[in-house]
């Protein structure tokens, strides 16, 4: 049967009429609905009750594929297809397809007028399975489209939302690369990097901010700062963290930090309180060879030849602290390789260069001092008659060569930078060296005080020493 209509204005008005003793239906039966007019064709349902429409099909119409209630509310029964020539699968409840190709939109939510409100929620994801997921993107070929883009300038049609991600609960991210090394998990920034590329907040004694996890032939962290001229850095495998800091820079005030550790405890404190900038702990486990372990290894080189100082270990400490302190085993400066423990030159470490030169600039010791081989500072002097002819100026303390001849070899005091405890060596050539003691004509705290209070004579190609007593201000041999 086919109803045509063909008035000005067309409506089929429904009426339901619900009796107390019983329902009828009236039915209509039709092959075609065709509206012949140019007016809009009305379904209305006018039923006093508001009763739905109700759209049926299947066998015998026992199939219900759409309902319309008396509030406009509209149930789908499904599959259901948006776009031309789209076909949703049995498996699924809505696929839109079709999409204009240029500037072309699938689904368009507008939250204008919102303020708590939500565009799409996705509910209940694994209640009933594990390897649920409530968002899937994907592609029949790898491409290189944008999964999910949040954000972007002013005028661009995607202005920078205030939060763009908010995750409660659960495994926030989960990156797995298609191929091994040839993908990038996440890239913060790009033509404007921002101010903060992470920031992360946590609480309590067991909460952890970051936790990189490599393999042996990896790095966990990888830290840069470096100029957009400084070369890039070659990756340190086999490291937990690995900071570099490159600057091209010609300021003479500017300082460069691989790794900065700070630590700063406030409040009243506590005699019993640790505060530690950087804690480097190695450990050796293994069960024949334990190698070399080195809890910190401070390595520095320079090669430009206006450089200061090339320093690869500096300990800073105030007036009232220690700048460095060795608690446990034994201190090595450098030495000669016969001299190095043995377990020295079984390590890898025997192959730096071991000869250092210690300087001291004053040595307090409360133990014993045990002294292999002893190397002093040479230099030459000679006896010229001054004012009165018997001071010897010394330019600096060590063996000092002092020429005598038969114009001058008496002497009553040494002019030199003495404090308690200064030892001085003096080794006459070609005569022996005569020591006035207590000499009136020389100033007081350059005078010698001589065993027996007489004149002492220095053997000739004799190293003699003499020893700066700074409660008598005075010049005591040695013997």
């Amino acid at each position: 049967m086919r109803i045509s209509l063909t008035q000005q204005a067309v409506t089929i008005a429904v009426a339901v009429m619900c009796l107390p003793t019983a329902a009828q239906a009236q039915s209509l039966s039709a092959t075609t609905l065709l509206n012949g007019s140019n007016s809009t064709l009305s379904i209305v349902n006018a039923s006093t009750y508001g009763m739905p429409i109700r759209f049926s099909t299947g066998p015998l119409g026992q199939i219900t594929a759409m309902e319309i209630d008396s509030q406009g509310g509209t149930w789908v029964r499904g599959p259901l297809s948006i776009g031309i020539g789209i076909g949703a699968l049995s498996s699924e409840r809505l696929r839109i397809g079709a999409v204009q190709p240029n500037a072309g939109t699938g689904l368009t939510v507008s939250m204008t007028g919102t303020q708590q409100s939500t565009a799409i929620s996705i509910r209940d994801v694994g209640m009933n399975g594990s390897d649920h997921a409530g968002l899937v993107l994907s592609s029949q070929s790898n491409g290189s489209g944008t999964g999910i883009r949040i954000g972007g300038a002013n005028g661009t049609g995607r202005p920078t939302l205030q939060t763009g991600i908010d995750i409660v609960g659960g495994l926030g991210i989960r990156y797995n690369a298609l191929h091994a090394g040839t993908a990038t998990a996440i890239e913060i920034g790009g033509t404007n990097p921002p101010r903060r590329g992470i920031d992360i907040s946590t609480s309590g004694t067991d909460h952890i901010g970051v936790i990189a996890r490599a393999n042996t032939n990896g790095t966990g962290v990888l830290g840069i700062s470096q100029s957009s001229t400084a070369e890039t850095p070659t990756q340190r495998l086999r490291s937990g963290v690995m900071g570099y800091a490159a600057s091209n820079s010609s300021a003479g005030s500017d300082t460069l930090t691989g790794i900065y550790g700070l630590s700063v405890r406030a409040g009243s404190g506590g005699s019993q309180t640790i505060t530690v900038g950087v804690h480097g702990r190695a450990l050796s486990r293994c069960t024949q060879h334990a190698g070399t372990t080195i809890g910190v290894l401070a390595d520095a080189s320079t090669s430009a030849s206006g450089s200061y100082a090339s320093i690869a270990g500096c300990f800073l400490g105030d007036s009232a602290s220690y700048a460095l302190v060795a608690l446990g085993g034994d201190v090595i400066l450098g030495g000669r390789p016969e001299m190095l423990p043995q377990r020295i030159l079984s390590s890898p470490i025997a192959q730096q260069k071991t000869l250092t030169t210690v300087y001291l600039y004053d040595a307090h010791v409360t133990g014993s001092i045990r002294i292999r081989q002893q190397c002093m500072p040479l230099s030459m002097v000679q006896i010229i008659p001054a004012a009165n002819g018997l001071v010897l100026d010394l330019p600096s303390v060590g063996v000092q060569r002092v020429a005598v001849t038969g114009n001058g070899n008496q002497i009553g005091g040494l002019s030199t930078t003495a404090e308690d405890g200064t030892v001085i060596y003096l080794l006459p050539m070609d005569g022996p060296l005569v020591l006035l003691h207590n000499e009136p004509t020389v100033p007081n705290e350059q005078r010698f005080q001589l065993p027996n209070q007489q004149a002492y004579a220095l053997e000739p190609d004799v190293v003699h020493s003499l020893w700066y007593d700074v409660r008598d201000m005075k010049w005591r041999i040695l013997k």
